[in-house]
């Protein structure tokens, strides 16, 4: 089974597929990861909330409904205040290009999967940033659909 981990592995492989990104990275944003601070265009994605809803009308059927919540922050760095600002505004476009009604480890729901709302950072010359809100939501079937101990069909 897929888990929150892995729909964000797999929104950093499309991010990548673009090749739009110096840097796509995971978890925590380059500076304090020691990574490459010379990326003029980069992204970094990380989870932000979950929120697991029954949704099933017949009580002897147990599903669920996760709906999981992620930042996405792009990063433009240019001496040009403008070029910055349209920087941004491109990789917002190629990230919702590739991202938006995917489905994420081959397990969300397309219709489900995209960027929500942004807000642009202050800049911080020679850099600015872009705050992105993600979701999407994918089904869990069972009270064990977590638990990769157990092997499909067993009962705990």
């Amino acid at each position: 089974m897929a888990r929150d981990w892995d729909v964000l592995d797999a929104a950093k492989t499309l991010l990548e597929g673009t090749k739009q990104f110096d840097g796509v990275y995971r978890g925590a944003l380059p500076e304090l990861k020691g990574q490459a601070a010379g990326d003029r265009f980069a992204a970094v994605l990380s989870m932000r909330s979950w929120e697991e809803l029954s949704e099933s009308a017949d009580p002897s059927v147990i599903q669920s409904t996760r709906r999981l919540k992620w930042k996405l922050t792009l990063i433009v760095r240019d001496d040009d205040p403008e070029v910055r600002e349209r920087e941004l505004d491109r990789l917002l476009a190629v990230a919702e290009d590739a991202l938006d009604g995917q489905s994420l480890a081959g397990i969300t729901l397309p219709d489900w999967t995209y960027l929500a709302s942004g807000v642009y950072e202050d800049p911080k010359p020679p850099e600015q940033r872009m705050t992105v809100l993600g979701q999407t939501a994918y089904y869990v079937e069972g009270w064990a659909g977590f638990d990769d101990s157990i092997e499909p069909g067993e009962e705990e």
